[in-house]
């Protein structure tokens, strides 16, 4: 269980869910004060360790958004949206599961780490030669040969990504969360600002594309450096049957996944042959329209899985933790969402070329979409836990085949803007959908899903609303008034929100200023 030893049952209720203090009678988030298990201090220094270091990653990377609209054009987006569907769908071959599968065993970690290994080398070779393969045939289907050389690059990127899965799982089984988060905070950091200078230097959609190359490489040879996992000559394949069990649930999990992540981009280009420009907007909306999911959703999966892992025997510890993490996180998430949606405009016009104006809408609808895929990650980290893997495969290929229908009907009866509608119902539905089923105890599914979503959307609704209405009375057009409608947005959302929710949500707030003040006295000892 790492070197912290157990949880005590005093933090039993937090261990795994990054959020420091506990329930038990007689104490709350402002009673006696938080007393730390192993597995607690551990998950919630690593949380906030990433919150902090994804912050600074998304600001660096918002900023690069910017530089490369100006840099770059709708057509370049469009293209590497092609060819990253394809190393989506590779990807899946070449994860096949192992982090989660070695999280999982982690009691027994080190008779897997052998044979993962070369599994994962063996699945990331047969990987790089399937897209290298499949390269003229996607440059066909999407009627542009450019995407041969971005395929290329990609299946290069593909086999050092895969062999660089068992020493971060490793780093993730042991708990050392802050390793792992610096380590994934330099490399996207670095990627961002080379993807920047490559598109500075004229390489058009090359950009995206090379970054990811050069970086996947230094990153797996420091972390085999950095863990130095024991491998032997013999792949031990004996040993495969028993990960492949597993793991061909995972991948066929993993397929469904894809599809809900990159299914839109592949009916898009088909859809809308002629107007590629209008699939480079959507996209271009998509990832600026993730930047606050990704900053909190993705930071708390990492440190959900391994942690509620370890409470996998404690099937009521464990359910608490998890709704004790995503009610903090509900909490901080949704408002951005929704203050993200009402920002859009005078921030696009402020910051945006003209060419990428037409990509408001989808910007609105899909951060408020995103409201459910906020929760989404963790929700996931519950279920496959809890070793249910079975009952993800299914689930995750439910909410792919809705949502290839969505899209599909969105896309050919429809619009650009439809397929967008489209994928923020989805997100939305199945995001509270995955919640429901995370939580074992039918009885209290409901009442929970609605006390983790029903008080932060209300309130931001309302309070990012009014700010949105007051701030459209303004007349924009300049410099000085986006700026102006940006300022009167947020403070009059965040005027509203923050004491309402403190009084309509005082358990989840309470953990966030518990949290908030722990941090804060551990930046002042490490400073005394």
């Amino acid at each position: 269980m790492g070197e912290a030893g157990r949880a005590t049952p005093d933090a039993a209720d937090v261990a795994a869910a990054g959020v420091v203090g506990d329930e038990t009678p007689g104490s709350g988030p402002r009673g006696d004060g938080p007393r730390h298990g192993g597995i607690g201090r551990k998950a919630a220094g690593g949380f906030l360790v990433m919150v902090l270091q994804t912050i600074g990653v998304r600001a660096i990377r918002l900023s690069s958004n910017v530089a490369l609209a100006w840099l770059l054009f709708p057509d370049d987006f469009a293209l590497f949206a092609f060819a990253a569907t394809l190393h989506q769908f590779v990807s899946v071959l070449k994860n096949a599961g192992l982090r989660d599968i070695l999280i999982h065993r982690e009691a027994r970690i080190g008779k897997w780490i052998n044979p993962a290994a070369w599994m994962s080398i063996a699945m990331g070779l047969a990987g790089a030669a399937l897209m290298v393969a499949a390269a003229p045939f996607v440059a066909w289907f999407y009627g542009r040969d450019e995407l041969v050389l971005l395929v290329f690059v990609l299946a290069g990127t593909t086999f050092f990504q895969s062999i660089g899965q068992v020493p971060m799982a490793m780093l993730h089984a042991s708990l050392r969360f802050k390793t792992a988060a610096s380590i994934e905070a330099v490399n996207s950091s670095a990627m961002i600002l080379l993807t920047v200078y490559y598109a500075w230097a004229g390489l058009g959609p090359v950009s995206f594309v090379l970054p990811m190359l050069n970086m996947s490489m230094l990153r797996a040879a420091f972390l085999w450096w950095l863990v130095r996992p024991r491998i032997k000559r013999s792949p031990e394949l004996r040993r495969w049957r028993y990960l492949v069990g597993d793991s061909v649930r995972l991948i066929s999990a993993d397929v469904a996944r894809t599809v809900v992540l990159q299914g839109d981009y592949i009916v898009l280009g088909r859809a809308f042959p002629n107007n590629q420009t209008a699939v480079g907007h959507y996209f271009f909306s998509y990832r600026l329209s993730t930047q606050f999911v990704y900053m909190f959703a993705k930071n708390l999966d990492t440190v959900l899985m391994p942690s509620l892992s370890k409470l996998q025997a404690d099937v009521s510890r464990q359910t608490s933790a998890f709704l004790r993490a995503i009610g903090v996180l509900t909490v901080v998430g949704v408002p951005l969402c929704l203050l993200q949606a009402a920002l859009v405009d005078p921030v696009v016009h402020l910051l945006l070329p003209v060419r990428f104006h037409p990509t408001i809408p989808y910007i609105v609808v899909l951060s408020i979409g995103m409201v459910g895929q906020l929760v989404f990650g963790p929700a996931t980290s519950m279920i496959r836990s809890q070793g249910r893997f079975r009952f993800y495969n299914r689930l995750t290929w439910l909410n792919a085949v809705v949502f290839l229908a969505a899209v599909i009907i969105a896309a050919f009866y429809g619009s650009v803007f439809a397929v967008a509608s489209a994928v923020a119902v989805c997100a939305g539905f199945f995001g509270m959908l995955f919640v429901w089923s995370a939580i074992p105890d039918a009885s209290h599914r409901t009442r929970a899903v609605l006390g983790v979503f029903a008080r932060p959307v209300c309130v931001g609704g309302v309070a990012c609303g009014t700010g949105w209405m007051l701030g459209s009375m303004l007349p924009g057009g300049t410099a000085v008034w986006e700026i102006a409608r940006i300022a009167v947005i947020a403070a009059v959302s965040g005027m509203i929100y923050i004491p309402s929710i403190r009084v309509l949500d005082p358990a989840s707030t309470g953990e966030l200023i518990t949290l908030a003040r722990g941090l804060l006295n551990k930046v002042r000892r490490r400073r005394a």
